[in-house]
């Protein structure tokens, strides 16, 4: 078992405990306190970013799809303050824990989230597809006929007649 995974989620928390209340601060949407409140601080996040809070259920409860949706908090996060470049938002979704600490320790103004009026409907219809097939893709995969849901996914169940 690699503890890399477990090491990388630890510095994820460690890091929105540090530098989620500057940004929180900076953009006046929430008191700083609940940026030191696990479940406050991710939401002050959907609240800079306007999502709407049900995002949290999805976020702390549904394995594999939190990762997605962190990863779009976090691009979403660099967008609301400024950072909108292409290499800005890969910075932001791909490596957090560099991207965070730029961001609360950058002078970047808070400008707001992406205005969605002004997008094309087939691009937000296109971004809504793709997030839809990947949930079918993981309910597909571990939920295949005649496996149990176990993590090494060599269990069969036998088939009845």
């Amino acid at each position: 078992m690699s503890f890399i995974p477990w090491i990388l989620l630890g510095l994820i928390c460690l890091e929105h405990l540090i530098f989620i209340p500057a940004l929180i601060k900076r953009s006046g949407i929430a008191p700083v306190w609940h940026g030191y409140v696990p479940i406050l601080n991710a939401l002050a996040i959907l609240k800079i970013i306007e999502r709407p809070w049900y995002w949290l259920i999805f976020l702390f409860f549904v394995p594999g799809i939190n990762l997605l949706m962190l990863t779009i908090m976090h691009v979403e996060i660099g967008i609301a303050f400024g950072r909108r470049s292409t290499k800005a938002q890969w910075l932001m979704g791909a490596l957090p824990w560099v991207g965070l600490a730029q961001l609360s320790m950058g002078t970047d103004k808070y400008m707001g989230p992406r205005n969605w009026a002004k997008k094309k409907k087939g691009v937000f219809s296109l971004t809504s597809v793709c997030i839809l097939a990947f949930i079918a893709f993981w309910l597909g995969y571990y939920l295949e006929e005649g496996e149990t849901f176990t993590g090494t996914r060599t269990t069969t169940v036998p088939p009845t007649s």
